[in-house]
């Protein structure tokens, strides 16, 4: 078994909040230039799926009309081409057939009408009750215990620059507030 070995890149911690607010407006800068990366990159991708869905529209018409006329043929000839007890047929180029899809449950009235019916005739089993927390009445609400639960909020760093950085704010100093 190989290991490979992470080398860490040496970082230098910014010696003021001068060379701070500098990396804040290269993020800033980095960010713009990523954003138009992912906007143009978006634009060349739906461009060439249109490109490719019209080279394509040809033969996916061809397609659909092939099986639209295989399946009309099968329909009106079923009992004659079909030996008996048998839903498929196999040709030199493939198989033909019919096949049952799965099951479903198949609604003719109001799904309430049949839920009250349910109910009334003690069926509760062909019914589904999702219960789940509900956390914004929790956070709302703050009850002060509920056994297994409690509240908390995570502090995080964030850096949030700002959408066009003048060349002249780059090396202003940000007023910094300490919190005792």
């Amino acid at each position: 078994m190989s290991t490979k070995k992470v080398v860490r890149k040496r970082l230098t911690l910014p010696k003021n909040l001068d060379e701070v607010n500098e990396l804040v407006a290269e993020i800033g800068a980095i960010d713009g230039q990523l954003a138009k990366e992912k906007a143009r990159t978006e634009r060349l991708i739906a461009r060439v799926r249109a490109e490719a869905k019209a080279r394509v529209a040809d033969i996916v018409e061809k397609r659909s009309d092939n099986v639209k006329r295989i399946a009309r043929f099968a329909k009106k000839h079923r009992d004659a081409m079909l030996p008996a007890n048998r839903k498929s047929l196999e040709l030199s180029a493939g198989t033909i057939g019919w096949r049952f899809g799965p099951v479903k449950v198949a609604l003719s009235a109001e799904e309430e009408t049949i839920i009250t019916w349910l109910e009334a005739n003690k069926m509760p089993k062909y019914l589904r009750y999702d219960v789940e927390l509900n956390r914004e009445q929790l956070l709302e609400d703050r009850p002060s215990y509920v056994p297994g639960m409690h509240f908390e909020q995570k502090e995080f760093f964030f850096i949030e620059p700002k959408e066009e950085t003048p060349a002249e704010t780059n090396s202003a100093v940000v007023s910094v507030v300490r919190v005792a």
